[in-house]
């Protein structure tokens, strides 16, 4: 195989530490060393570091997701509360000066800062009111619920935690992107270990040997890229699933298709993961499903790509999966 993205890196270099392992056996005392010292057991303390750090990025990415789930679910619980507390202010004070001040209903989609003010005028006008005094029929300090259960301090508590799923998102978030800046490193380390290896067995058992003849392929062989996928996709809220679909690729030499994707206002290839890979003597029809968005209500954006034999590869335009449905990107 060659190195086409990211997930390429260790199942080559899996390829490469196979093959330095016959190398070193047909060299002789000392095997097969790269200049600057670097031999087979350096080599797989790389990919061991780099597996290592894929892993660390998995967790780093669960934590950014999971917290902005976390936000987006609490603006919900929040949005409902203050609409509760302005219905109930409209009810009892709507003809007084403290219902004359009564803050708008926040924006779901607003950002944070802007939707939680709002959110804060009303914590304050809710102290205002359980001050007193109390309109005929109610009760102070004023609780909300048929039961009258969810005291002011239980709308303070929903924005301590959404301040808390922010920044754990934004934890996250800064943590992926060193561990992300530390993989492409390592993987920097890795190529330039492969390149060097490659020079090192034909230098040093010769181009024509067996081991230089079989050497582990790191680029694609020349020729065309596959014409591009037209892909369509939808959300299938019963199921709750993301549906897929394509056509079969004409390819005579496709072996396989590859669904990347990626949760964010837009597609961006750098930081896409590989979802499933379809060997293309496998595909039978045209829909694929893929279980379970990274949150309810994000938007994930797939692009499928066609690989050939040679490695070239060409994707999709990006298309767009949220609970509302799929849409061309």
């Amino acid at each position: 195989m060659a190195v086409l993205s990211h997930p390429d890196f260790l199942p080559l270099a899996d390829e490469v530490l196979a093959h330095w392992a016959l190398a070193d056996a047909a060299a002789g005392p000392g095997g097969v060393v790269l200049a600057g010292g670097l031999d087979r057991p350096g080599f797989s303390a790389l990919r061991g570091a780099l597996a290592v750090k894929r892993t660390e990025m998995e967790h780093h990415r669960n934590t950014m997701e999971l917290g902005a789930a976390r936000l987006a679910e609490l603006r919900g619980v929040v949005l409902e509360r203050v609409v509760q507390f302005n219905d109930t202010v409209r009810a009892w004070w709507g003809r007084t000066p403290l219902g004359a001040v009564l803050p708008r209903a926040p924006e779901v989609s607003a950002g944070l800062e802007r939707y939680l003010r709002p959110v804060r005028d009303a914590l304050r006008l809710w102290a205002r009111l359980n001050a007193g005094p109390a309109p005929s029929g109610v009760v102070l300090p004023l609780r909300l619920g048929a039961a009258l259960d969810f005291p002011r301090a239980g709308l303070e508590g929903l924005v301590a935690q959404m301040l808390a799923a922010r920044d754990e998102a934004e934890a996250g978030e800064f943590d992926l992107g060193v561990a992300r800046a530390e993989r492409d490193a390592l993987e920097a380390e890795l190529w330039a270990g492969m390149v060097g290896y490659a020079r090192a067995v034909v230098g040093r058992l010769g181009a024509g040997s067996t081991h230089g003849q079989t050497l582990p392929r790191l680029t694609p062989l020349r020729g065309h890229t596959p014409d591009r996928l037209t892909v369509t996709a939808v959300w299938d809220a019963a199921r709750g699933e993301a549906r897929l679909e394509w056509e079969a690729t004409e390819e005579a030499t496709a072996v396989r298709y590859e669904v990347r994707w990626f949760a964010g206002p837009r597609y961006v290839g750098q930081k896409a993961r590989r979802a499933l890979a379809v060997p293309v003597s496998e595909f039978t029809g045209k829909v694929w499903t893929l279980a379970g968005l990274p949150a309810p209500g994000a938007v994930v954006w797939y692009k499928v790509y066609v690989v050939l034999e040679t490695g070239n590869e060409r994707g999709s335009k990006p298309v767009r999966v949220a609970r509302d449905g799929g849409l061309e990107g």
